[in-house]
């Protein structure tokens, strides 16, 4: 698991995909409550981000560590900071900008 912990991290600084340089905001034992609009399971934790990406209304979100699951948000924390909570079993990852991309 660590593994893939460490690989996300590397790929919030390089999109893979592109070569393009992107920025994210991860936040360890925090998720943001009660703005899920999709679960998706993944096999790696890196395709949350794909799985984000592909949703316009996708804003924000939650990775269960021991279910590798993406809690797809429709919204962030700064949008609802009364619903960021701590929650040792998530993290919380902001999509903040895609640069070089329209």
């Amino acid at each position: 698991m660590i593994f893939y912990l460490n690989l996300f991290l590397l790929w919030a600084f390089l999109d893979v995909a592109t070569g393009q340089c992107f920025t994210q905001e991860n936040v360890p034992g925090m998720a943001l409550k009660g703005h899920t609009f999709k679960e998706v399971v993944v096999k790696a934790v890196y395709m949350c981000d794909f799985k984000c990406e592909q949703d316009v209304r996708c804003q924000s979100f939650n990775y269960v560590i021991q279910q590798n699951i993406c809690e797809l948000n429709n919204r962030t924390k700064e949008e609802k900071p009364e619903h960021f909570v701590r929650d040792p079993e998530r993290f919380y990852v902001k999509r903040l900008s895609r640069k070089g991309r329209s």
